[in-house]
């Protein structure tokens, strides 16, 4: 698998975290992007397609742009490679002491709504956020409902 990792992907933004003396931030990640986030959560302290909205005319060009900017077969062995190498995550993910919210589309095909409601179930206080109309993506049309759940998931300031 040569040196892909998923702990190793955080270590970027770890370290500009802490060059630019950011204290508190909202860690989003979504898929894979998600582990990395749970991850970075672990190991640092720090404050991750849907039916209704389906627009195939939209979804065709974000899959065409995607596969323009980096057709890469390789890549889809190496991700999921990297995702099992990286091991469980549920003993380290009930240790957490951080605000989490933890959303997960109720149209997911490739996780399972029940992906969501375990990682939740782990993570001590998480609170969890089904979203009807929406898969493993995150539809425009739910942005601000998104970003409001986000943003209201704060910590309160001392």
């Amino acid at each position: 698998m040569g040196g892909v990792a998923v702990a190793g992907s955080r270590v970027p933004v770890a370290r500009v975290s802490q060059d630019v003396q950011i204290e508190h931030a909202h860690v989003v990640g979504s898929s894979m992007g998600g582990m990395i986030a749970q991850r970075m959560a672990i190991e640092r302290d720090l404050v991750w397609a849907s039916r209704r909205y389906a627009d195939v005319g939209a979804l065709r060009e974000l899959a065409a742009a995607g596969y323009d900017r980096a057709y890469y077969p390789a890549g889809i062995p190496r991700q999921l490679g990297a995702m099992v190498l990286a091991g469980s995550r549920a003993a380290d993910l009930a240790k957490l002491q951080v605000p989490t919210l933890v959303i997960h589309g109720l149209d997911d095909t490739l996780i399972a709504p029940s992906g969501g409601e375990r990682t939740a179930e782990l993570i001590p206080g998480a609170q969890l956020m089904l979203v009807p109309d929406m898969g493993h993506d995150r539809p425009r049309q739910l942005w601000d409902d998104l970003v409001t759940a986000i943003t209201n998931h704060r910590p309160a300031r001392n």
